[in-house]
């Protein structure tokens, strides 16, 4: 995977997160927040190509 991938898979899991938290599934969102933070730490180290 490269960065814009990465990136772009941590947008979509903060929207995901987002949704969750609006309907209440706490831990879920909790979760997916998490993995946005994880994709958005790989897409800093990850050389641009």
């Amino acid at each position: 995977m490269n960065r814009l991938e990465f990136q772009a898979m941590a947008e979509e899991r903060i929207v995901d997160a987002s949704l969750l938290l609006v309907g209440g599934q706490w831990s879920a969102a909790y979760y997916l927040a998490g993995y946005a933070v994880e994709c958005g730490l790989k897409a800093c180290i990850t050389p641009a190509r």
